[in-house]
């Protein structure tokens, strides 16, 4: 009895599947058949999905990309290459513009003119401005090779053709972090978290923060020491102003919205704090010297 519910059991498979039932060998071997070609019909499969994953890299070229230094500045180019000790790029000129109706499609390194030319240059996708009549793009300088330690992170960037009026961009961003603890160096002390935290407020700072005081402060010093003191004595007001500006640390103020994250956090307020103490710096120096000479000059053309 058991025999033949075993048998029936294995002539319904059988007919099911269309083999034929004469013995359980011709059965096997057509069940092995059948799994080789579905295992074959796999691998065809995973190879379409590896290749359209290729294909769709491709059509999104390489656009300018971003080396973000540790102090928060960032470097516009195309990188090339990094590896265990430097970073290999093409730096990129300053910005340049050209008129979005004179341009018929954008690439991420080309420009088709609607003339039927093409400018080898770098779209600027930072600087794009949907709205505005103009399109701002990078031309290439020359290679460059760095030493990857003076630099948090690099960003590649990359996306599909555009039209001059378009008003989305369809675009890939990749971050590769270069910096590295080290707890014997005092530049590497950080971890990655903390590194990245305070590179972001420094970068916070570089876009955002403005001190108008301290340039008109080195003006004032500047003009006063040239006009009314002696020659050689002239500078003292602006070195000491400099100094006691240079002393005190601004409060943090304004941050881009992609800093959300970071506004509380002590790493991204300290970074915020001391890039914007060397601004005030900057600015009451650059102030004081043309406001110095002026001084001198017009105390002279006062005595004559």
């Amino acid at each position: 009895m058991s025999s033949q519910k075993g048998e029936q059991i294995y002539i319904n498979s059988s007919i099911i599947l269309g083999f034929p039932n004469e013995t359980g060998k011709t059965f096997e071997g057509y069940e092995k058949t059948v799994r080789f070609v579905l295992s074959v019909l796999v691998n065809m499969v995973r190879k379409l999905i590896i290749i359209a994953l290729a294909f769709s890299w491709v059509t999104q070229a390489k656009s300018q990309d971003i080396l973000l230094t540790l102090t928060g500045k960032e470097v516009p180019c195309i990188i090339e290459k990094v590896d265990t000790f430097f970073v290999f790029y093409t730096s990129l000129g300053p910005l340049k513009a050209v008129e979005k109706s004179s341009v018929l499609k954008i690439t991420p390194q080309k420009l088709l003119m609607k003339g039927g030319s093409e400018r080898n240059v770098v779209f600027d996708l930072a600087a794009y401005d949907v709205n505005g009549p103009y399109l701002y793009y990078r031309e290439k300088v020359d290679s460059k090779r760095k030493d990857r330690y003076n630099y948090f992170s690099c960003t590649t960037i990359s996306f599909d053709t555009l039209l001059p009026y378009q008003d989305t961009i369809f675009l890939s961003k990749r971050e590769k972090v270069l910096y590295a603890q080290d707890s014997l160096h005092k530049k590497f002390e950080f971890s990655i978290e903390e590194q990245r935290a305070y590179t972001y407020g420094r970068r916070s700072a570089r876009r955002n923060f403005v001190s108008p005081w301290s340039t008109i402060g080195g003006v004032a010093t500047g003009f006063f020491g040239g006009f009314a003191l002696p020659f050689f004595y002239g500078a003292g007001p602006a070195v000491v102003y400099c100094s006691i500006n240079a002393s005190i640390k601004p409060k943090m103020g304004a941050t881009d919205p992609q800093d959300a994250d970071f506004v509380t956090n002590d790493y991204f307020i300290e970074g915020y704090r001391s890039q914007a103490q060397l601004l005030k710096v900057q600015n009451s120096v650059l102030g004081a010297i043309p406001a110095l000479a002026v001084g001198i000059v017009t105390r002279l053309f006062i005595a004559q």
